[in-house]
């Protein structure tokens, strides 16, 4: 995949941990990792009305986002 003229490395399991923040590929909310099982990864999010939810992932479909700043009070 190519964002803004670069390609977007694939992850792989050896390559993130739990408590890293990851968005799916094709967009959506910025996710932290909760637990890895081969290549499927647990991720958990807080919508905008505060809700905690979680869904399990294969990992091609994650990117990682480095430096993303948490911006809830």
């Amino acid at each position: 995949m190519v964002k803004g003229g670069r390609p977007i490395p694939k992850l792989t399991a050896d390559k993130v941990n739990p408590g890293d923040r990851v968005r799916l590929r094709s967009g959506g909310p910025l996710m932290t990792i909760h637990s890895i099982s081969g290549d499927n990864v647990d991720c958990q999010w807080f919508t905008l009305d505060g809700e905690l939810r979680s869904a399990t992932f294969p990992i091609y479909m994650l990117m990682v986002i480095e430096g993303a700043a948490d911006t809830s009070d």
